[in-house]
């Protein structure tokens, strides 16, 4: 059957999560589903790593850059295409999907925030979503969530069926499993981007709180800070007493977030809602302590391998912090933590993701 896989997402302008997905399983998916014919549509400039991937690309002129003009661009000039190529089955990596593509096709939604934290998107963009989605369901499209709870929230407010709703979660831990132990660390870090859900000024605080507990010298790393916002952070830090144990950073590529964490004893993320929490399972992989919240999804998926938080206070923050940072010093549970997110791989996201294309195409041909 042939199949496209849908991945404007893949392209040096992109960073995040859903993205990270996007390239790990359009390298594994054509290799496993040897009995599919593969097309992976693609936007020119993409750095997708294809070498020995058994499949066709399609490199298209997607405006990536620009949210409004790709969303434009994605429900005419590619649905066209789509239309056009009359694939067995189509894969929307994205979250959405292109207006005027019907089935048989499944969209993987890689987080409900607008159902958890609408404040932290903006409302012509949680309106948009919104409408597509919606779409989605009307169409008979499958959706695939990253987790038991988000596709719970999917059946629930989106409507979808459960039969065409599939758990398939994400993978990871490769990425940093070669990561070693370090004798030395103690730092904490947190990664990814500052939305108001990420709780980024309660572990500031926390961190204060608890700093005079914490080994000598630990210091907070925030990786993924846009620069325009270095100075309210620093500012913050500084009138909290810590602005000297505070780093500041962009995002940094992988062989730079591969150093920091040499220098990391717990991975920390106080998000107030998570799909996924894909930089837990990254730590746990190299055998780091973590620190999060208690929301749903992350205890449900990770269990006793993190430090939930009771309540999102800086007390209970803080007092996480320091029982996990000596937890890591103590070593004991640095190989339990590798050993358990072994179990969360891309190449078991991908065959899971080639099960429900199965399950679908079955279906299609029954009826």
């Amino acid at each position: 059957m042939r199949i496209a896989i849908v991945a404007p997402l893949i392209h040096p302008a992109r960073i995040g999560g859903a993205e990270t997905y996007a390239r790990a399983i359009v390298r594994r998916l054509p290799n496993m589903g040897t009995n599919h014919e593969f097309t992976i549509v693609l936007a020119e400039g993409h750095n997708a790593e294809l070498a020995d991937v058994r499949a066709e690309t399609l490199n298209l002129p997607i405006p990536v850059k620009s949210v409004w003009r790709r969303v434009v661009w994605e429900h005419t000039r590619l649905a066209m295409l789509l239309r056009k190529h009359r694939f067995d089955l189509i894969h929307f990596l994205g979250s959405t999907a292109s207006i005027g593509v019907s089935g048989p096709a499944v969209v993987t939604i890689h987080e409900t925030l607008r159902f958890q934290a609408p404040e932290s998107t903006g409302k012509a963009i949680r309106h948009y979503y919104s409408m597509n989605q919606k779409s989605i369901v009307r169409r008979g499209f499958h959706a695939i969530g990253v987790s038991e709870y988000d596709s719970t929230v999917m059946r629930e407010k989106l409507s979808c069926p459960s039969d065409r709703t599939h758990v398939v979660p994400l993978g990871g831990h490769e990425r940093f499993s070669n990561v070693d132990d370090s004798p030395h660390a103690k730092d904490l870090l947190w990664v990814g981007f500052p939305y108001p859900h990420k709780s980024v000024e309660l572990l500031l605080k926390s961190f204060s709180i608890a700093t005079d507990r914490l080994s000598e010298g630990t210091r907070l790393r925030l990786v993924g800070i846009p620069q325009e916002k270095h100075q309210h952070y620093r500012d913050l830090a500084i009138a909290l007493g810590i602005g000297d144990r505070v780093d500041l950073s962009a995002p940094l590529p992988g062989d730079g977030l591969i150093e920091s964490l040499l220098r990391t004893a717990v991975v920390c993320l106080p998000s107030t809602c998570e799909s996924f929490g894909l930089p837990i399972l990254e730590g746990l992989s190299c055998g780091r302590s973590v620190v999060c919240s208690s929301h749903p999804a992350l205890t449900s998926l990770y269990g006793d391998h993190v430090h939930a938080a009771p309540s999102l206070t800086p007390q209970d923050l803080a007092e996480c912090m320091v029982a996990a940072q000596r937890e890591y010093i103590q070593g004991d549970r640095r190989q339990s933590h590798r050993d358990f997110a072994r179990r969360y791989s891309w190449d078991a996201c991908a065959r899971q993701t080639l099960d429900v294309y199965n399950k679908i195409l079955r279906s299609t041909k029954s009826h």
